[in-house]
């Protein structure tokens, strides 16, 4: 079997929705985390050759890359401060990054912090906890090695990029919809096994993905969560998925779901035209 015939298999864990949302109207707190950083006065704005931070009274954020280099490096400390965040739109939009390392101190890596970064090819973030919304959306990653400590995972936050394959580590308890819509060239996924749920619209355009098999302990599928796979072929829905949003298999035009005779997939299939055939599940 070839490596992009080859099956996706998901291996996925409950999603409990813990969320800490900062206000971003007060400064007094940051403005840009996903995660719950502690609350902290604003101390100050200040720059070096490389970044431009806030600096609060319990940490420092980085909220912009103002230097030239292709690889950077974060330090750990600035003014004696912890450095525990890249902030909103930090590194948004730069075209010359392709290399970013993240010390041990970074916990958070807010909205938007390296979108479009279009030449960036690699990160190294061993502490991150969080990652927001759009966060990596539209780089050159085509693989990341996501830290174990990883809890949140935002939306849309590794959508558009040339991932081939992806494993997502066992501490995440909050993963957001659409995390992989448009990744063109994703083969397989690799999810924890805790998680029961495939969120909506997670595999939207995934041009690549020609057979997913969803494991029995998998409960729930989102809306649209299969939709515009051009290329796929089966859809192996076991009988302990028994909530399936709509549009599953929207403009997915060659996808057959194969189910047991009498479950909600088996049901589903009927109930929306699509053709619905009853095959022993390969095994994993």
């Amino acid at each position: 079997m070839s490596k992009k015939s080859r099956p996706v298999y998901l291996l996925l864990a409950i999603l409990i929705c813990l969320v800490s949302c900062a206000k971003e109207e007060e400064r007094t707190t940051s403005t840009t985390t996903t995660s719950a950083l502690p609350e902290s006065r604003l101390v100050s704005s200040s720059s070096d050759r490389s970044f431009s931070y806030d600096v609060y009274k319990d940490y420092a954020e980085i909220t912009a890359y103002i230097g030239s280099g292709a690889v950077v490096t974060v330090p750990a400390t600035y003014q004696d401060t912890a450095v525990v965040s890249i902030g909103k739109n930090a590194f948004y939009g730069n075209t010359t990054v392709t290399s970013v390392t993240l010390p041990p101190t970074v916990l958070n890596i807010a909205n938007k912090a390296f979108a479009k970064c279009s030449s960036l090819t690699e990160i190294i973030m061993p502490g991150v906890k969080a990652i927001g919304m759009e966060a990596f959306r539209g780089t050159a990653l085509a693989s990341v090695n996501l830290p174990a400590v990883l809890e949140n995972f935002g939306k849309y936050a590794l959508a558009d990029t040339p991932l081939v394959t992806v494993s997502l580590p066992a501490s995440i308890i909050r993963s957001g919809d659409y995390i992989f819509a448009g990744c063109k060239t994703l083969t397989g996924v690799v999810f924890p096994e805790t998680m029961n749920e495939i969120t909506v619209r997670m595999f939207y355009n995934c041009a690549s993905l020609t057979e997913v098999i969803i494991p029995p302990q998998i409960t729930k599928i989102g809306g649209y969560a299969f939709s515009a796979c051009g290329a796929l072929t089966k859809l192996y829905v076991p009988a302990t998925v028994t909530d399936i949003g709509e549009g599953l298999l929207y403009n997915s035009p060659n996808a057959v779901i194969v189910t047991e005779k009498g479950s909600a997939a088996d049901t589903y299939a009927k109930n929306n035209k699509i053709t619905c055939v009853y095959e022993t599940f390969p095994i994993q």
